[in-house]
């Protein structure tokens, strides 16, 4: 190739990898790229003029999903997304045994704030429960556009470190 200096050297590394290291490569260059993701998206919500109490529930629900599908890493990050943690699955769960009149914005409804409600009534009574205007929309799409540079740094430093690693075992072994 024209001018390219260690383009074989590399080459020949990345065939003696393999599979197996270049998809977990893959998959840690993704997961790196999908943390910056979710640290844009929280920084636009502490930008937004909303309350601080909405803020700090939103902020709460962010989070970020990978799996792996035929061997290539999917991933998906914004409001609810990921697993719940131990601790707030416990705590969620005794305030519905307590029986309260609501459990504020969790992952289960953050939706209503990012994108928010059409008037809504109660289906037994009739009675209006409101209206709730998208305070947090626009959030994630932003969030994207500015942080795809320091996504791709963050996917490509990771990928390299990776595969430095995965060499240096190939040359121990």
């Amino acid at each position: 190739m024209n001018g390219l200096k260690g383009l074989d050297k590399l080459q020949r590394t990345l065939n003696a990898i393999g599979d197996k290291a270049s998809r977990k490569a893959a998959k840690a260059g993704v997961n790196a790229g999908m943390t910056v993701l979710t640290k844009h998206i929280r920084q636009g919500v502490n930008a937004s003029p909303v309350s601080a109490r909405l803020k700090k529930a939103a902020r709460m629900t962010i989070g970020k999903s990978l799996k792996m599908r035929g061997g290539m890493p999917q991933a998906k990050g914004g409001f609810g997304v990921g697993r719940q943690s131990k601790r707030r699955k416990e705590k969620a769960t005794a305030r519905a045994a307590e029986k309260t009149a609501g459990v504020g914005i969790s992952a289960a409804n953050i939706h209503w704030p990012v994108l928010g409600t059409k008037k809504r009534t109660q289906i037994k009574t009739g009675k209006s429960t409101g209206i709730m205007p998208p305070e947090l929309k626009g959030i994630v799409p932003a969030a994207v556009q500015t942080a795809q540079g320091p996504m791709l740094e963050a996917a490509r430093a990771k990928i390299t470190k990776v595969l430095a690693a995965e060499a240096a075992k190939l040359r121990k072994g």
